[in-house]
């Protein structure tokens, strides 16, 4: 006999949340002048980042726990992805800035004053993340980025993090970029699916999607990905390659 999964309550403040969004979203409507129309998308935005430093914080914890292994996912980002409907580079990120909250406590408090975006943010993360996984790095300081966070766009800082990213680890970014360039017909298939995770995890990659840079992504695919698919092809026929960004 079947027995059905039991699924825990939402907690009631999380309702209660929902509960005004919904009385938000169910005002009545009125014309509205530019300088309100704008007024108010700045602050909707904010709101949005108030929440997505909620869900990081609340992603970082799950991904600690094995409640993704007992749903029959692979790991919790893939739990989180498919459950939460979001983009794997998303879902890193989300990871990157809960699990680095005590790290950034100024950028944070930025976030939440209104002086940098949540977007800003994610990057600053995920480049701390990837220093500080690494040991041949030199250390992470949090106020640098986050002065030129205040001052620059979300596509500039991603551009100023991935300099940093090679100016503080020029000897793992040298070693990863040689990985990639490894030929196809010397790939196995368990290590095409090791690069391709890898890529998924390439603070730079999840940029180029986050930033929405058409051009450059699609170069930085062929140059990085088109030795991976012809493996898939030749070594592993029972694989079927999606391209991240459709996912």
């Amino acid at each position: 006999m079947l027995v059905e999964e039991s699924i825990p309550p939402v907690d009631p403040e999380v309702e209660a949340l929902r509960s005004a969004i919904d009385r938000f979203r169910q005002r009545p409507r009125r014309n509205r002048e530019p300088d309100e129309l704008g007024a108010n998308l700045k602050g909707i935005r904010h709101c949005q980042d108030l929440l997505e430093l909620e869900f990081a914080e609340t992603a970082a914890q799950f991904s600690k726990t094995q409640e993704y292994e007992e749903q029959g996912s692979v790991s919790p980002i893939d739990w989180i992805r498919h459950h939460c409907r979001m983009a794997s580079s998303a879902v890193w990120g989300s990871v990157a800035v809960g699990d680095h909250l005590a790290d950034l406590p100024r950028s944070v408090e930025a976030v939440e004053s209104g002086e940098i975006g949540y977007a800003h943010l994610a990057l600053m993360a995920r480049t701390a993340d990837a220093l500080q996984g690494s040991s041949t790095a030199s250390p992470f300081e949090e106020m640098e980025l986050l002065e030129k966070a205040r001052e620059f766009s979300v596509g500039r800082l991603w551009h100023f993090c991935h300099h940093l990213r090679h100016a503080l680890d020029p000897e793992m970014r040298a070693k990863r970029v040689n990985e990639v360039d490894t030929p196809a017909a010397q790939l196995t298939g368990c290590r095409v699916l090791g690069i391709l995770r890898e890529i998924q995890r390439d603070p730079d990659f999840a940029g180029l999607h986050e930033v929405g840079d058409p051009w450059v992504g699609g170069l930085w695919r062929l140059r990085h990905l088109a030795p991976v698919r012809m493996a898939l092809a030749m070594r592993e026929s029972r694989f079927i390659f999606v391209p991240l960004a459709s996912r």
